[in-house]
């Protein structure tokens, strides 16, 4: 998740310092839950799950991201540090994005199982065009917000970037109302959502609990594949709400300053990289991706079907 915004100074360079175990970790987890995620990753591309597909997409992304930064800034030695052009440029354009994504990737999992559930309405033989406007719906759920604040995040951008050792690219907003509008305000939004139809699942399951193999056979759905998709929405839900209320909580809690286009966009402050040493405050959102490509693997990436993908690899091999 991105780092709550703050008005951070350029700080002089600390003594030399030995690399810290987070920099030697965060590299060696983050390619790990990159590898694992490739097996379920087809999995859910074979099974047309499009909200998982994009789940595994954006903790592909962010994994990527921390296992590069991780190697680029490994201390606080910033005598030696790449001053991040481009690199950085990209990364922050695309870090809140992904981080709501990761939200709204999550709700569309739920809900698909929600619509499983909904007897009431169930369509028994789908037609294509149907199909197809369900995997575009799913699309725009996992999409269209993230993409919509890339396109807005320069009107709250304020400064390019600032690095931060072991986190790498680090992003900045004006702490004014549009950040909220923009940025702040829709991981938390999606994580909403997804508690409302989370608590529609289990009240459907549990209304339809005598019923449940014949409905989950008529969406060609094995009791274990939505138990185990119903679980990972589930605890992907109980780690992310808790952060995403402290993210929003501690962004607004800060004081609103009056939003001025000129005073964000000033070209002095945006002249200036900072460097910032690791103090721990930076570090640990770094561990969530991680944290969560462990959950989809633990899920999808031991079963039956995983084992299957891993032996026709072992075989073409």
């Amino acid at each position: 998740m991105a780092s709550p915004a703050s008005p951070t100074t350029p700080l002089p360079a600390p003594p030399h310092e030995p690399t810290t175990a987070h920099a030697y970790l965060l590299p060696i987890l983050s390619l790990l839950s990159i590898l694992i995620l490739i097996v379920p990753f087809i999995f859910h591309l074979r099974a047309r799950n499009t909200g998982a597909c994009a789940l595994i997409f954006y903790l592909t992304l962010f994994n990527l991201m921390v296992f590069i930064n991780a190697l680029l800034w490994p201390d606080n030695n910033f005598s030696t540090w790449w001053d991040g052009a481009i690199l950085c440029d990209i990364e922050v354009k695309i870090m809140w994005p992904i981080t709501v994504g990761v939200a709204a990737s999550t709700m569309a999992i739920t809900r698909s199982l929600a619509r499983v559930l909904d007897v009431e309405n169930a369509e028994l033989n789908p037609s294509r065009a149907r199909k197809r406007r369900r995997v575009w719906v799913d699309l725009g759920i996992c999409f269209a917000v993230p993409l919509l604040i890339v396109g807005l995040h320069h009107v709250v951008h304020n400064r390019r970037y600032l690095i931060v050792a072991i986190g790498g690219c680090t992003d900045s907003y004006s702490g004014s109302w549009p950040s909220i509008l923009i940025i702040w305000i829709w991981p938390l939004v999606f994580t909403l959502v997804n508690v409302y139809y989370a608590a529609l699942v289990l009240t459907r399951l549990h209304r339809h609990r005598s019923t449940i193999s014949t409905i989950l056979t008529t969406h060609s759905l094995t009791a274990s594949r939505f138990l185990r998709l119903l679980l990972l929405s589930l605890l992907l839900l109980l780690l992310y709400l808790p952060l995403n209320i402290y993210f929003f909580y501690i962004n607004l809690s800060q004081p609103l300053e009056p939003y001025s286009w000129s005073a964000v966009h000033d070209p002095a402050v945006w002249a200036v990289i900072p460097y910032v040493p690791a103090k721990g405050v930076f570090t640990f959102d770094r561990y969530v991706p991680v944290a969560m490509a462990g959950f989809v693997f633990v899920f999808f990436g031991v079963g039956e079907e995983a084992r299957r993908i891993y032996a026709r690899v072992a075989v073409g091999c």
